[in-house]
């Protein structure tokens, strides 16, 4: 029982701090904000406090992860040190590299247009909010936090802690399953619950495999670009006016994802045996 409270204490506390300078940052916008508005116009404006409140959510997750991202490598580091560096030093070949960055790229073609297909995302609002912010944010803004900030962060929060953390006592399925869980749920709707639940198992086989964080966060970074053009990308293709467009892109993309999805494992598979 020690052991698990131990635990448990050690895979919350990464995800509590995280959201707790969330809502220092949230604070901190939201007075500055509201006390700019009483400066300049000498009144309060709903209105513009609830348009601002929703727009400034890819700012608060950039400046949330800008400061949480030094202090969680400073935990893992920690966490190696107490366990010995049990990290593989050996650094993977490029190829391991490559072929793991396409899986995740394929698994986000696959899981898009599977998901999408079920009808869910147009029906789940709270998605349809968090698509909308990032959406209408500046091309910059969605590299910087989506595509870079964004995959660094919860790579330390899902692998770097609470997977090692669960997988040291308890060994590799609990902590792909619970790491992989917490993750989704972490995300705040049914839609990417499922998504980044599925992307997250995917992502610790990764790391079990080859032994390195960094495969884990490029292989996110490549998942949040191909998840940030795919969009724009078919609505190109469907733009061509091909007829049964929509459907056979969604074949296709399924196909190819699934595709690169097996090559990334079976290349797993003999990488590990290779280095038993």
């Amino acid at each position: 029982m020690k052991k698990l409270l131990k635990t448990a204490a050690g895979c919350v506390f990464p995800l509590a701090l995280y959201y707790l300078v969330s809502l220092i940052m949230s604070f901190v916008l939201t007075s500055g904000f509201v006390a700019l508005m009483m400066v300049r116009d000498g009144s309060f404006d709903f209105e513009r406090f609830t348009q601002f409140s929703q727009e400034q959510t890819l700012l608060l997750t950039g400046l949330t992860a800008a400061v949480c991202i030094p202090v969680f490598f400073a935990m893992m580091h920690a966490d190696r040190a107490a366990e010995g560096n049990t990290e593989s030093r050996r650094r993977p070949p490029f190829a391991a590299y490559l072929v793991c960055v396409l899986g995740a790229v394929g698994a986000c073609m696959a899981l898009n247009n599977l998901i999408s297909a079920t009808g869910m995302p147009e029906a789940d609002e709270s998605f349809q909010a968090v698509s909308e912010a990032i959406e209408t944010a500046p091309v910059w803004a969605q590299l910087l936090v989506v595509v870079i900030l964004g995959p660094v962060v919860e790579e330390q929060i899902f692998r770097g802690l609470v997977y090692k953390r669960i997988e040291r006592p308890y060994g590799f399925l609990p902590a792909l399953i619970l790491s992989s869980l917490a993750f989704g749920a972490y995300h705040g709707n049914l839609t990417q619950l499922l998504y980044a639940a599925l992307i997250g198992a995917l992502l610790a086989v990764a790391y079990h495999k080859t032994g390195r964080f960094s495969v884990c966060v490029l292989m996110h970074v490549a998942a949040n670009a191909m998840s940030t053009v795919l969009g724009r990308a078919q609505d190109l293709f469907l733009g061509l006016n091909i007829k049964y467009a929509e459907i056979l892109l969604m074949v296709l993309e399924i196909a190819v994802g699934a595709g690169l999805v097996i090559i990334m494992l079976a290349y797993l598979k003999g990488y590990e045996d290779r280095h038993d």
